[in-house]
């Protein structure tokens, strides 16, 4: 697979979707991350067609779309689901008087070319407002994209480039200053291009969201998000958070214009531990607000210059994690966070000029009351200015990884893979086990105690059939009889209420750490000689 036209699925509608490559004969099997009804049309060494409908109702999200057959699967490409249509490619706007003339709303897509731009005109009267947003590196391009839009003097009045929601794909709102004709150009940064730079620009009266607030939510849990951005008022959405252990746990948001009912796409991460949120007035040490830990802080600073305080208690031997996420999230925060004592005095803080959204690690000396003071570097505030800060005792398993997204198993049959861990302070024994079982699908094995490698084996029972896809997600767990006292209970054996007697103590497992999904591709069991 090398090429998948066109990048946007629209809601409400079926699109034949083209997939490009070598080696496609047979695989007529299309997976899609989203519910979809997909119909095969064409088959052929170099290219795979399918109609792919999606319901009107259908959040517009980045989705993953992989080719399957009996001989195997190809790799994984993400398009987006879209409630705006996809206008036909064009070669030939390399110029401001070649652009294409647009009509919106409507999505364009083409691929970077070195040393190039691609012009799009459009017409506006004065007042009137529209949204630029390339999707680009979000959907696995290479492109570091910018935005300029010209008048009809080409002169310029308003340009783009990396963005707190997209990060290197540039988002743009745009109000013209007079009524006319204008040109929007649009390249890579470093004016590069190629096949691996492609992008598609949404254009319309579409908000341009903000990150949302809280900035993730708890599995499987009702959230209402605010959301702020240009084009909109602040609102709030309700929505059901993915259960943790699904292979999704990431929820999209939708922002609809009022008038217009385009929508405005961001994301929500699920969190993997309580998330408390900050409650204001919390502006010094006298009202901080009071937290529990293991959790995930929420707050916002709501002004430009604001100061969140929080408080909570630690015991002597404790070792905490304090991690800062803004950017990763979507956030235009640089934070500070700095960790004090009950008398004021300081104990650890992050570093201004670190490549990380501030981190640090605590053992306290003893037992008592400590705060957390939380500011803006720059001092600014307002509706995107939102943070997390996970605050979590240390694990010793720092990193556990599986090699490789996809395991190729002859139905009936077994295949392995290299898994492996960085221990920090454990020794023992590391399981792996599927988070939500899927019918047909085993997997076993383990990272031997001391070792910092290991195996596991998938297994695939023989009804299910070659050419089809499975998705699963993997988790890590170990004995806490071993000495591992971290992260979050998930199972408990327990004693049968039969035996009447004192029940043993019941062993317990140990939740580590989340791999990425394993897409398992059933393949045909090869001919015996």
């Amino acid at each position: 697979m090398n090429r998948v036209t066109p990048l946007g699925l629209k809601t409400g509608a079926a699109t034949v979707l083209t997939l490009e490559g070598s080696g496609l004969a047979g695989a007529t099997n299309l997976w899609l991350s989203v519910p979809a009804t997909i119909r095969a049309l064409t088959n052929s060494s170099s290219r795979s067609q399918f109609e792919v409908t999606l319901a009107k109702d259908l959040t517009p999200q980045v989705a993953a779309v992989r080719l399957a057959g009996e001989a195997g699967a190809a790799a994984l490409f993400t398009v987006l689901v879209d409630d705006i249509g996809t206008a036909t490619r064009s070669t030939t706007n390399t110029s401001p008087a070649k652009a294409s003339l647009l009509t919106t709303p409507i999505a364009v897509e083409g691929n970077a070319e070195e040393n190039a731009s691609a012009y799009y005109a459009f017409d506006l009267k004065k007042g009137e407002r529209l949204s630029f947003e390339v999707f680009g590196a979000r959907l696995g391009s290479q492109i570091d994209s910018l935005i300029r839009i010209l008048d009809a003097r080409g002169r310029e009045r308003a340009y783009a480039e990396d963005d707190p929601v997209g990060g290197t794909d540039s988002r743009l709102s745009f109000i013209a200053p007079e009524t006319g004709r204008f040109t929007a150009e649009v390249r890579d940064t470093a004016w590069a291009g190629g096949d691996r730079m492609f992008y598609r620009m949404r254009v319309g009266q579409f908000p341009l969201a903000k990150s949302p607030f809280p900035l993730s939510g708890d599995s499987g849990k009702k959230l209402t998000a605010t959301l702020a951005g240009d084009g909109m008022e602040e609102s709030r959405i309700d929505l059901i958070m993915p259960d943790a252990a699904g292979t999704t746990p990431i929820a999209s948001l939708a922002a609809k214009g009022r008038r217009s009912g385009q929508s405005g796409i961001v994301s929500i991460p699920v969190g993997n531990l309580p998330i408390q949120v900050e409650e204001e007035p919390n502006n010094s040490s006298n009202n901080a607000t009071r937290i529990a830990w293991p959790s995930l802080i929420q707050g916002r600073f709501q002004k430009p210059a604001d100061v969140d305080w929080y408080e909570f208690t630690a015991r002597s031997g404790d070792k905490i994690v304090f991690t800062g996420r803004t950017r990763s999230v979507g956030s235009g925060c640089d934070l500070s966070i700095e960790l004090l004592d009950s008398s004021g005095k300081r104990l650890a803080a992050t570093k201004p000029a670190a490549a990380d959204e501030g981190v640090f690690t605590n053992r306290f000396a003893a037992s008592g009351t400590y705060r957390l003071k939380v500011e803006e570097l720059n001092r600014f505030g307002g509706s995107g200015f939102s943070y997390q800060i996970d605050m979590e005792r240390a694990s010793p398993i720092m990193v556990v990884r599986v090699e490789g997204d996809l395991v190729e198993v002859a139905a009936g049959g077994t295949n392995t893979l290299k898994v492996s861990a960085k221990r920090t302070d454990y020794d023992g024994p590391i399981r792996f086990e599927v988070a939500r079982p899927v019918p047909g699908i085993q997997v076993t094995g383990q990272i031997a105690a001391t070792m910092e490698d290991g195996e596991i084996t998938v297994s695939v029972d023989a009804p299910l059939v070659p050419g089809q896809l499975r998705v699963i997600r993997l988790r890590a767990l170990s004995d806490e009889k071993t000495g591992l006292k971290v992260g979050v209970i998930t199972a408990r054996t327990s004693a049968t209420a039969a035996t009447k007697k004192k029940p043993k103590p019941a062993p317990t497992t140990t939740f580590i750490g989340w791999h990425e999904t394993l897409t398992v591709s059933i393949i045909r069991a090869a001919a015996k000689p």
